[in-house]
């Protein structure tokens, strides 16, 4: 496990010590953090509490799932390393399954809601990031929402692209949304494939971008081998290149999580070939590729279709960056 929170969470279990009945042992993250501790309850289930102030007014009320315990402003009994117990008034972050990945998972957006909001966060930033995380961990008691290809191959582009931040911000936040990158000027969808043959199913929506938008088609080939790169790994090396924008990093661990669903072991366990698939990419103009093009008849909706790229002109992304700016986020790092 990596990062501030899990980290300081291994150093805690590692002492062997178990709380008090009722009160959370933990550890503070650091003087940066001051309010925010990493602990373990009397169940020894993972915590992080940020201690504040009794809030005015109508708290918000307790989200309890089947993975995940989220509690506003209540009563704490703290137990510091010196075995000293204090009371304070925490809002509780406590993890319900004992699965290592999502223990990982957990820590590791508990750990960039912490840099976003700093040391001592105000009540409604708080509130709206436990529910954030809140949502991350409803959409892991789910099945994955697509093939862990499919979500390796959109990792692929943000990781080789120019300015990554960028790929990260305009990436769906639903799998129900039309194109993997989207902003008011560019669709771009991810199109994976192990075959090495640009065949891929689009669906009529797809191939038939907004009037004024340029609609392009990343097309790669993802292979798996024993000896590769893990989904996991690739978001860690993304992480290194957007170093100091937690925001963006926020999303990146989000939009995983959530596409992962209940299957975040995957992650770590398969790996792909990550040079074939970088040095594969190629783009393609939406509305040049063979598609079904005309107005669908009354009452027909959701077409889906194989097209055959082969034989259809790529676009040269970096010379269409000079007269097209939205497009430089998308060029080959240097």
């Amino acid at each position: 496990m990596s990062g501030r929170f899990a980290v300081a969470y291994e150093d805690l279990v590692a002492g062997g010590r178990t709380p008090s009945e009722g009160s959370f042992l933990v550890v503070q993250i650091g003087d940066e953090f001051e309010n925010w501790f990493v602990g373990i309850d009397d169940q020894k289930r993972p915590s992080v509490l940020v201690e504040s102030e009794t809030a005015e007014g109508r708290q918000p009320p307790p989200i309890k799932l089947e993975n995940l315990d989220v509690q506003f402003h209540v009563p704490c009994k703290i137990e510091r390393a010196n075995a000293r117990i204090v009371d304070a008034t925490c809002s509780v972050m406590r993890l319900v399954s004992a699965d290592r990945a999502t223990r990982e998972v957990f820590f590791s957006v508990c750990d960039s809601i912490a840099v976003m909001l700093g040391g001592s966060p105000k009540d409604s930033e708080l509130s709206k990031a436990m529910r954030r995380l809140a949502e991350i961990f409803r959409r892991m008691l789910s099945s994955p929402t697509r093939k862990l290809s499919g979500l390796f191959g959109e990792l692929c582009l943000i990781h080789q692209a120019r300015l990554p931040h960028e790929l990260i911000r305009d990436w769906r936040e639903d799998d129900s949304d039309r194109y993997d990158f989207s902003s008011n000027e560019l669709k771009v969808e991810v199109k994976s494939t192990s075959t090495r043959r640009r065949t891929h199913e689009f669906s009529f929506d797809q191939c038939n971008p907004p009037a004024g938008a340029i609609g392009l088609i990343a097309s790669l080939f993802i292979e798996r081998t024993g000896r590769g790169t893990s989904v996991r790994e690739l978001q860690t090396l993304i992480e290194a290149r957007v170093a100091g924008r937690p925001d963006s990093i926020l999303k990146l661990r989000e939009v995983i999580a959530k596409t992962l669903g209940s299957d975040q072991q995957s992650a770590e366990d398969a790996q792909f070939d990550l040079t074939l698939a970088t040095e594969s990419i190629v783009f393609f103009d939406l509305n040049e590729i063979p598609a079904l093009r005309d107005d669908l008849p009354p009452n027909v909706s959701r077409v889906r279709f194989v097209s055959d790229l082969s034989a259809s002109q790529r676009v040269d992304i970096d010379a269409l960056s000079n007269s097209e700016p939205s497009l430089t986020a998308y060029t080959k790092k240097t």
